[in-house]
């Protein structure tokens, strides 16, 4: 029964009466929009609860891998937990296993991996007819890129220190030659036999990783920017000329 056909049946005095139908509705108007703010909170709640826990179906793979590549270059491999993960994927471990079956050495391999896609194009791009030193300005612009001017860390490094490089060498080595090959054979085009050009490549890569430790250790990323200009400098210059050995006198 309302409060209104209650009011009727006692004959309720018409100003009590209105008194009372008011305060029925402002009680209702109350309880009605604590309801809807209840609701509101759910589901903002749910919606951030769904956010976190992403389907792995949903995670896109690229996107994870970068994750991990972030991960792995910030803590090291040694030093990067499964609850790290679990932190920056929004990912549960048992979602996380679902990508990564093998754990954190299938993590690591996979990670080198996309490292490897993302620099294909740029080496790719050495095949093409430009001429060697523009080719070299492309891929040390890429480097630049892909470690942030030197305020990133190289994971080739991270993963060579981590207890389980052995398990990772093959991805290692395979990321290296990469490199070390297309520097080489940049040293070729622009005419240096190749004894000297795979000297020089390795003397580069050498560079590029100290200067990427060296910057990490000091805080000072323009270690690595100097090294990159002293290679866009150096690699490809004319070897220089040695002056015969005098003849020894009879």
């Amino acid at each position: 029964m309302s409060l209104e056909t209650a009011a009727r049946r006692r004959g309720a005095p018409s100003a009590a009466f209105d008194r009372a139908v008011a305060y029925s509705s402002r009680t209702l108007g109350q309880l009605d929009g604590a309801r809807a703010r209840t609701a509101e909170r759910s589901v903002h709640t749910t919606s951030r609860r769904d956010e976190r826990n992403v389907p792995p179906a949903l995670m896109p793979r690229d996107k994870l891998l970068g994750l991990l590549m972030a991960l792995f270059r910030e803590h090291g491999y040694d030093g990067t937990s499964m609850s790290d993960i679990s932190a920056a994927t929004g990912l549960g471990k048992s979602s996380i296993y679902h990508h990564f079956p093998g754990g954190k050495q299938e993590m690591a391999a996979a990670v080198l991996e996309h490292l490897s896609m993302t620099l294909e194009p740029v080496l790719d791009a050495l095949g093409d007819r430009r001429l060697p030193r523009a080719k070299l300005d492309g891929l040390l612009a890429a480097l630049d890129d892909i470690y942030e001017g030197g305020r990133a860390a190289c994971l080739l490094e991270r993963l060579t220190a981590s207890v389980d490089r052995t398990r990772l060498a093959k991805p290692l080595a395979a990321s290296f030659r990469a490199l070390l090959g297309a520097l080489e054979r940049l040293c070729h085009e622009a005419g240096i036999d190749r004894t000297e050009a795979r000297r020089r490549a390795e003397d580069a890569v050498v560079r590029i990783e100290g200067s990427l430790i060296v910057a990490a250790g000091t805080g000072d990323p323009q270690v690595f920017r100097r090294a990159i200009e002293n290679i866009r400098t150096t690699l490809l210059s004319p070897p220089i000329a040695t002056a015969p050995a005098p003849r020894a006198r009879r």
